[in-house]
């Protein structure tokens, strides 16, 4: 069903069930640590996921064919998010290094779909233009299937997303569905690299065309033989600064032992959506703690 089960090992209960993969999923493997889970599958899309709360750390594109393993590897100058290395059906083996912050924002924008095929006015379609690794999406308004080309200009079909890895994808979906029912057939799409729309001369002025497949792998084309297209227009803004993260406690309550006698040590850790963790340490005494430290460290790229 697309989905991944965590297990209680001694109660054998489900736990969380993780929901991202669009396709079967063929290989699931935890990390030495075992705080973190690498799973792929037939959307040639892997994902990092914390353990045990099943949040996604990280989702990596990069194979053009199923994945069919990935695994974590136990490097000891990378202790806390340790690379990856991952191979496919076509035979294609990569390495993923830790993801080593944001890299900037990217702005998308859909101008037009042209040479769109003909259907009655029986139909009507509508495209969504989704970015970024958890797939922020907009959604254009329902034209009739007669229409052919469609102008977005004046509706601002626009969005942005944080960019993290340059592989991650930008999509254009073409889909298609009766007035009288809710049945959606996909009719064709077209995706790029965010690292190819980055390496663009001058993107924040230049649109771009790009042509729509079907889901067999072949041009989708109107009655004329003329690809069906869509053009975007980009704009990205590189983050060239750092930041530092800083955690100070200055006070806290209910902690302290049950049976109220002696001093008890105990810490607060805090984790980022990147894997970077972190301890303060703190000394208690019968009733009050006092927190002694204030940890600060880099987060890359912020």
């Amino acid at each position: 069903d697309k989905s991944i089960k965590l297990w209680g090992a001694a109660t054998m209960g489900t736990g969380k069930q993780l929901l991202s993969h669009s396709s079967w999923i063929r290989t699931v493997k935890f990390s030495p640590d075992s705080c973190r889970l690498v799973s792929g599958g037939g959307d040639q899309v892997i994902i990092v996921w914390s353990v045990p709360d099943g949040q996604i750390l990280q989702r990596i594109a990069g194979h053009e064919s199923t994945v069919s393993s990935a695994v974590f590897l136990q490097w000891p100058n990378f202790t806390r998010v340790p690379p990856l290395i991952s191979a496919d059906y076509a035979g294609k083996v990569l390495m993923w290094l830790p993801d080593k912050g944001m890299q900037g924002i990217m702005h998308a924008t859909l101008i037009s779909c042209d040479h769109l095929p003909w259907s009655s006015d029986e139909y009507e379609r509508y495209l969504i233009l989704s970015v970024g690794r958890n797939r922020a999406s907009v959604r254009t308004s329902p034209k009739t299937g007669t229409t052919t080309n469609l102008d977005f200009e004046r509706e601002d079909i626009s969005i942005s997303c944080a960019v993290w890895d340059d592989h991650e994808t930008i999509r254009v979906q073409l889909f298609e569905r009766p007035q009288s029912s809710h049945r959606v057939k996909l009719l064709g799409e077209t995706k790029c690299k965010h690292r190819e729309v980055i390496k663009m001369e001058a993107p924040e002025q230049d649109s771009a065309v790009f042509s729509l497949v079907t889901g067999e792998g072949e041009a989708l084309s109107n009655e004329d033989w003329r690809h069906t297209s869509v053009r975007l227009k980009f704009r990205f803004e590189p983050t060239e600064h750092h930041a530092n993260l800083t955690v100070h406690v200055e006070d806290a309550k209910n902690l302290k032992r049950l049976d109220g006698k002696g001093a008890m040590n105990t810490y607060c850790r805090v984790v980022t959506q990147k894997g970077q963790e972190f301890a303060t340490k703190v000394v208690m005494n019968n009733a009050m703690p006092r927190w002694h430290t204030t940890s600060t460290f880099g987060i890359g790229p912020s």
